[in-house]
């Protein structure tokens, strides 16, 4: 026998919303995955009431979701806990964020304190950047890319202060050397 899946209605008794889903075996001890569903079972499970509707024996992932599908189209989205109306298997799955979305994702994180163990997470991450050298042909192209363009005052200040201080090294020489033809 191949694999199952079931497919679950839940009702939340408050306000008439359904929640349609599937899983993979058993559902028994399922409950579901929707975001919004989850929320409000959390906080009023006993007020939910759980449908089976089918199980299906197949391994066709194209059967299921068109099986899925099925349910999605039967729902009446003006009362349901359900975010996305094509079946999927469930998560972004085949789905990319709009430039909208992103936007939006990078403004709630602005601005947010990170814990000391995120910080370390990034500083460790970013330690292994530091190793990494770009490829000569990768090089060429930003040489190229570069040429004719002129710094700013500004910019050129703000090298300036930023190497104020610091050690001369061999590499650092050398690149004086091949701007300027000299070391000032």
């Amino acid at each position: 026998m191949g694999n199952y899946f079931g497919f679950i209605c839940w009702t939340d008794s408050t306000n008439g919303k359904t929640y349609t889903g599937s899983h993979k075996g058993s559902i028994d001890g399922y409950t579901g995955s929707g975001t919004l569903f989850l929320r409000a079972y959390e906080k009023r499970s006993h007020k939910f009431n759980r449908e089976i509707l089918e199980y299906v024996y197949d391994d066709n992932r194209d059967v299921l979701l068109e099986k899925e599908q099925k349910y999605l189209n039967e729902i009446n989205w003006n009362y349901t806990y359900n975010l996305i109306s094509n079946a999927r298997g469930g998560g972004l799955k085949g789905r990319k964020h709009t430039e909208e979305a992103k936007q939006k994702i990078s403004d709630i994180h602005k601005g947010k304190p990170k814990s000391e163990a995120h910080k370390k997470a990034l500083s460790e991450n970013h330690k292994g950047m530091l190793n990494l050298k770009h490829k000569e042909e990768t090089k060429q192209k930003m040489s190229i890319a570069a040429k004719g363009k002129s710094k700013s005052e500004a910019h050129k200040k703000a090298i300036s202060n930023s190497l104020k201080g610091k050690p001369w090294t061999k590499v650092r020489r050398a690149a004086q050397r091949k701007e300027y033809g000299t070391i000032l």
